[in-house]
């Protein structure tokens, strides 16, 4: 599994996850298999959007504001009124006319409803953007490096094409009519539940 995925893991112990199932009025089991579905389809976005060198770039300055500092206290920083904003915002920079199909993509994989869905990525854009802005100081990562880490988190769980990361990277390509159900209806949640397995 992606160190990227792993990394983001660590910072979601039980009391951040129940502060995210709060916020989006779901239990904590369902908010759990949300999470799990929606941290990949964010990151496989990203990925996407740097393949390009303009958005490799793009994406690298926008880090600059991130300093990681939201994930001393997650928890916290979820209940804040403009955290929620913040992320609508990036998601709209990250996904574009495809959010839409994204939601509901998450939707259907968790059994959330579509506002709790839209509110969950909204809520965990700007974690991930934070754990990027930290780990791309930390590395020192100019913008090659930045696409290329995100590149091979996406790659390194790809496999043969059935893995949840490459069906959501192949939602990122859809043309936003909904059509999602046969793509999505088979997605299990075992490997990507394991980021959780805190046995």
């Amino acid at each position: 599994m992606s160190s990227i995925l792993d990394g983001l893991a660590s910072h979601l112990d039980d009391n951040t996850i129940g502060s995210l199932a709060r916020q989006i009025g779901a239990d904590r089991n369902q908010t759990e298999s949300a999470v799990q579905a929606a941290l990949p389809m964010l990151l496989a976005a990203l990925a996407k959007n740097s393949s390009q060198q303009s958005g490799a770039t793009a994406l690298h300055d926008a880090l600059g504001a991130h300093d990681g500092g939201i994930l001393g206290n997650l928890a916290a920083a979820f209940g804040q009124p403009g955290h929620a904003s913040d992320g609508a915002g990036i998601l709209g920079h990250v996904l574009g006319g495809r959010q839409p199909t994204m939601e509901r993509g998450l939707a259907g994989v968790s059994g959330l409803d579509a506002a709790s869905a839209s509110k969950l990525l909204a809520l965990l854009a700007p974690m991930v953007m934070a754990y990027l802005g930290r780990k791309t100081r930390t590395d020192g990562l100019d913008a090659g490096g930045l696409a290329s880490m995100l590149g091979h988190a996406t790659a390194s769980t790809r496999g043969d094409g059935s893995h949840p990361s490459s069906i959501l990277t192949s939602l990122l390509d859809r043309d936003g009519d909904g059509s999602i159900a046969d793509d999505i209806g088979g997605m299990g949640m075992g490997m990507l539940g394991k980021l959780f397995d805190r046995q």
